[in-house]
């Protein structure tokens, strides 16, 4: 009964890992890829058309990367030109409540924190410690301890 459950077990945890590489191998395959033949003039053809497909696929990746490429630029500019627009109409609202309306001015300065002022430290420094020191330094003593092995 133990050897069917586990049987069970773990042939329902290696069946789905069957059926996932075989996905994956369909998956990396090329449509190409898959055409078989014998006769060399014919094989021949074949590789020229992988050679041809793989240079028009990279032509086409290209001219979509340069198109992506002016896409992120004309959002760039769009942005730009959208924030200017409200920040001229900020303008013209301050001018028409002046006095009113009050800009919280952004900071350049990177905020670091403080250091830590050491002379009021309650700490001691480790490095000045005579704990630690190698001279003096004790190596702790361990206790044996008695295991109860059953």
């Amino acid at each position: 009964m133990k050897l069917l459950v586990v049987t069970l077990v773990v042939s329902s945890l290696l069946l789905p890992a069957k059926h996932l590489d075989k996905i994956k191998k369909n998956n990396s395959q090329r449509f190409l890829d898959k055409v078989q033949t014998i006769d060399p003039n014919a094989k021949f053809e074949i590789d020229q058309l992988k050679v041809e497909f793989q240079a028009q696929k990279d032509q086409i990746d290209i001219r979509y990367e340069q198109k992506r490429n002016t896409l992120n630029k004309q959002r760039k500019q769009e942005i730009d030109n959208l924030r200017n627009a409200y920040k001229n109409r900020l303008k013209r609202l301050e001018q028409k409540y002046p006095g009113k309306i009050k800009k919280q001015e952004m900071s350049t300065d990177i905020k670091r924190p403080l250091p830590l002022n050491k002379k009021d430290s309650k700490y001691l420094d480790p490095r000045e410690s005579e704990v630690n020191d190698e001279k003096n330094g004790k190596e702790p003593k361990l206790d044996k301890v008695k295991r109860n092995l059953k």
